[in-house]
Parts: C-alpha cells; structure tokens; sequence
C-alpha cells in the first residue's frame, strides 16, 4: 500500500500561504454574495434575475466553493497521518469557517423552496433557467423537509458532531488494524 502522496500540486505543507488565502477568498465571494443578494426578492419572481444568482453561485461553488481545496489537501494529509492532531486541529477550524459560509449561504436554497408553486412552475418551465432545471426540482422538492433559516443553523452547527465525528474515529481505528492474509499459495503475507 503506498503510505507517501504528491499533495504538492494543491498546496506545499499545511502552512502554505496560499491555504489562507484561498479561504480568505471563498470569506470574500461569500461576503459579497450575501450582501448582494440575502435582502432582494427578485430572484424569486423574474427567471432573468434568478438566472444570475445561480450562475454566480455556480461558478463559486464549482470555483473555490467553500474553500474546497483546503478540506480537500487537510482530509488527504489526515488519512496519511491519522494520529497527527496538528491536522486534526486544522481540520476543526475549517470545518467551523465552512459551517459559517454555509450558513451565510443557505439562504438561496431556502428561500427559493418557499415560492408559490405557480411561480416554480414557471421557472421550471423557463428556456433561461433549462440548465438548472434539475437543481430547481431538487430544492423545491427537499422544501417541505427545510426548517427555518436559524433552525439550519443549528443544524448545520451540529452536523459534524453528529455524523462526523463517528466516522472519522471509526476510520481511525480500522486503520490501525492489521491482520494476516493468506495468498492462494498459502503463504502468510502481513
């Protein structure tokens, strides 16, 4: 099993510059998105309007998105060093500046789940909007499970603890796990 990765062509070491820059951008796009867009409503009536939004939150999220390339390298650098807390340290704090971005954020998706449903159809019905045609059916039909914007919140704060966390101690442990193999000439490779 190869123990040693090329992680170089995303960022040299964890305390690359280029790792806070990144999230300092993905904070930037994030800021000025929610400035922009988090008080209008004519994205929820006019095609036109609402093609922008998505076309802005598109590119972000296929971009730097929520500083994916940072969770990215870190996820990586953890799997080859599951015992290194620095990792893990680094890990938690971005988990914690993502869930502040997503918070900022979730506002498109649950405010779009709201509209009337004459007012969905039409967007679903748009030549404008085709290319997020599918998106749209995804977020009016996962509407009736959406909670409010603060409810999300908390959600979306104990994500991580829920979830997250069983997984990764799982995955620490079956890591540490060794046991013989015999291969079919019977011998014992460990």
């Amino acid at each position: 099993m190869r123990k040693k990765w090329d992680l170089t062509k995303l960022y040299k070491n964890e305390k690359d510059t280029q790792i806070k820059k990144d999230i300092e951008n993905s904070k930037k796009f994030v800021k000025t998105f929610e400035k922009k867009w988090s008080k209008r409503t004519d994205w929820l009536k006019e095609p036109q309007t609402l093609k922008k939004i998505l076309d802005e939150y598109e590119k972000f999220y296929n971009g730097i998105g929520f500083s994916k390339n940072v969770d990215y390298y870190l996820r990586l650098r953890n799997s080859l060093d599951q015992d290194n807390i620095k990792i893990k340290a680094e890990i938690n704090k971005l988990h914690n500046v993502e869930i502040e971005l997503v918070n900022k954020m979730q506002f498109l998706e649950l405010r779009l789940g709201k509209i009337p449903k004459k007012t969905q159809k039409i967007f679903l019905n748009s030549e404008l909007l085709s290319e997020y045609r599918h998106f749209l059916e995804r977020v009016f039909v996962s509407a009736k499970h959406h909670l409010s914007e603060d409810e999300e919140r908390i959600l979306n704060a104990k994500s991580k603890v829920s979830h997250s966390n069983w997984v990764s101690m799982l995955s620490r442990l079956l890591a540490k796990e060794e046991a013989k193999v015999i291969d079919e000439l019977s011998l014992i490779h460990i």
